[in-house]
């Protein structure tokens, strides 16, 4: 019989195997696809926010400055819910 030692050729992997199966890798893969997808839409919602935060500070020191404007303003919201409610009644 033998003495139980292996030939090198029986040791090393063949070019085609790889050391992870194909069913493991597709998993991998689809979850490392799944977290940069939610790490993109968490991005996209925090440059959002701020984007809309930035535009909102703005408008209010504009009103700081200009009250008037912000009486018109206020005025035009005004009218455009009276149009809307006046319209169901």
């Amino acid at each position: 019989m033998g003495s139980g030692l292996r030939k090198a050729e029986d040791l090393t992997p063949s070019p085609t195997s790889s050391p992870v199966p194909k069913s493991v890798l597709k998993k991998i893969l689809l979850a490392v696809g799944c977290l940069m997808a939610v790490y993109g839409l968490v991005l996209g919602d925090l440059w959002l926010r701020g984007r809309e935060a930035f535009l909102q500070g703005e408008k209010y020191m504009r009103w700081h400055h200009d009250p008037e404007e912000k009486r018109a303003s206020i005025e035009q919201e005004y009218e455009g819910w009276k149009k809307e409610l006046d319209r169901y009644l």
